[in-house]
């Protein structure tokens, strides 16, 4: 009788212990890597995946972030660049060392730009799942294609930011990783009524590297409209860019 008891305990640890290690969730952090983890001034590879432009759908740019600076206002940004054939993107960001963020003012895709007034918080250190931020802004949209119509000058009111992170496992070119999922959605009014939410999605591995950004329109319950998506195709590594008078490698950086 013993022993029975003392098997069936066994068991039924055994069956615990499996449980728990198949329902065990893999939790990333990524902590503020200060100005150098976010690799300013080195070029990287991305394969464009979405664009309104199906021309551009497997063709391949190449992104800098703080390609250049541009003063928008009294507040100056880092020009992250995204060149591909026949355009480019450009993305305003902030690096906030004093409050360990990086702040977005807006961008700009092909024609159509998007401006946030004030800038937001895109990324709140450390990167963790669950975490949430609300903001209010102002979003100006200029040359947004909504299906057939092309909207020269939209001006979204009250806006509520609202800024997710999630757990995620991603698969670009440049490999499989787990990763944080950034998502924020500013949600507003076009024409006073109609809903339209402008969406941004970033994915970071746990080095701060960008994997991978994803950008949509969604107006009221239609389907989103994707006006771009990009891949990182290679890991930063050393490299002589023609456009610039030095040489950059990531593992200097990361040991910097």
């Amino acid at each position: 009788m013993i022993f029975g008891r003392l098997g069936f305990l066994l068991a039924l640890s055994l069956l615990i212990s499996i449980a728990a290690s198949t329902t065990t969730v893999f939790a990333l952090e990524i902590p503020f890597p200060g100005e150098n983890g976010f690799l300013i001034g080195v070029p990287q590879d991305f394969l464009i995946v979405a664009s309104t432009n199906k021309e551009l759908l497997g063709t391949v740019g190449i992104f800098v972030f703080g390609a250049s600076k541009l003063k928008i206002g009294e507040q100056e940004y880092d020009d992250c660049l995204f060149e591909y054939e026949g355009g480019t993107a450009h993305f305003y960001f902030s690096i906030d060392s004093n409050n360990q963020a990086l702040l977005q003012k807006g961008f700009t895709i092909g024609k159509t730009e998007i401006d946030i007034n004030p800038a937001i918080t895109i990324l709140a250190y450390p990167l963790q799942p669950n975490k949430e931020r609300n903001a209010q802004a102002i979003v100006t949209v200029r040359n947004a294609a909504i299906g057939n119509f092309v909207f020269p000058l939209l001006t979204l009111q009250n806006v509520q930011a609202q800024t997710f992170c999630f757990n995620s496992s991603i698969t670009v070119p440049a490999g499989t990783f787990e990763a944080i999922l950034v998502e924020s959605n500013w949600a507003g009014k076009m024409l006073g009524e109609i809903p339209l939410t402008v969406r941004e999605r970033i994915w970071l591995n746990a080095q701060n590297v960008f994997l991978k950004l994803e950008f949509e329109l969604q107006v009221a319950s239609e389907k989103p409209v994707k006006l771009f998506g990009m891949e990182l195709m290679n890991l930063p590594a050393c490299r002589i860019p023609k456009q610039y008078n030095k040489t950059v490698c990531w593992a200097k950086i990361k040991t910097q």
